[in-house]
């Protein structure tokens, strides 16, 4: 990153402004997320909470609530460890973690709860 990209606030998934390292951060597990599952680009929830010290991520395709937490400082630079937990997220819907699925027969075929969230194995 720039050094302007680092002053200039980055607007989040929760419309929350970053800068600095939180920028930084969410900029490279969006990326990591979306370059190891890209069947699901554009539909990672990565929510920096600064003063929490953590990050939430979520995967929007299969449910607005459900996701998992990670104290920011686990985090290694290359968001292996944040990948893996994307991975078991994915597994808990039963979702394919294949990088060339369709992600439309995937989704749809998923059983639905009451609100229209995908059911996952309760563990």
């Amino acid at each position: 990153m720039t050094e302007e990209e680092l002053i200039l606030p980055l607007i989040g998934d929760s419309g929350e402004q970053y800068t600095g390292n939180a920028a930084v951060i969410w900029k490279g597990l969006k990326r990591s997320l979306d370059k190891h599952y890209p069947s699901y680009k554009g539909m990672w929830y990565v929510d920096i909470r600064v003063d929490q010290g953590v990050v939430e991520i979520r995967n929007l395709a299969l449910s607005g609530k459900m996701g998992f937490y990670m104290k920011i400082d686990q985090i290694d630079p290359e968001g292996r460890k944040v990948v893996m937990m994307a991975g078991e997220l994915l597994e808990r819907y039963r979702a394919a973690r294949d990088k060339a699925i369709d992600i439309r027969d995937a989704i749809y075929g998923m059983k639905r709860n009451f609100r229209g969230e995908a059911e996952h194995d309760g563990s």
